[in-house]
């Protein structure tokens, strides 16, 4: 008996000599800028387009796309751009009233959806497993994915 109560004292002085300890330094990841830390033979490998035509595309969607705010660590234009130029095109639609009531009425016939003009569809892109937050990119299938959804 007074050999475990010894245990415990020691136990808990132990414990208390951790608590004392000063807490390890938090390190953060720098954050790269692709834009100034690649090449552009590097940034034509990874995004398709060199550093003056990714800034030509920023210059023409930045309005449209720019976050509001930085609450929440807003993704910014130039990030958007660049992560769409990663993982595929996108468009923005534009139809003409004619076109678009041509395409409300072949969605009508087709599907029985009234006042549609588009339709919304979604899939997993499978990832390489990501050094921070890993758990959050694994999907009901047990793989690394980003949901993706378009229109």
């Amino acid at each position: 008996m007074a050999g475990r109560q010894l245990h415990l004292l020691q136990s808990n002085l132990s414990l208390n000599r951790l608590n004392q300890l000063p807490r390890k330094r938090r390190t953060f990841r720098r954050q790269l800028d692709p834009l100034t830390s690649y090449t552009d033979s590097e940034l034509r490998c990874r995004y398709r387009f060199g550093r003056d035509a990714i800034n030509y595309i920023v210059g023409l969607v930045a309005d449209d796309i720019m976050p509001e705010t930085n609450r929440n660590h807003a993704v910014s234009a130039e990030m958007q751009v660049l992560i769409t130029l990663k993982l595929g095109t996108w468009r923005q639609v534009r139809f003409f009233k004619a076109e678009r009531d041509e395409i409300k009425q072949g969605l009508f016939r087709v599907g029985g959806f009234p006042c549609a003009i588009g339709c919304i569809d979604g899939t997993h892109v499978r990832i390489t497993a990501p050094h921070e937050n890993e758990p959050d990119f694994v999907n009901r299938k047990g793989y690394h994915s980003i949901n993706v959804q378009a229109i």
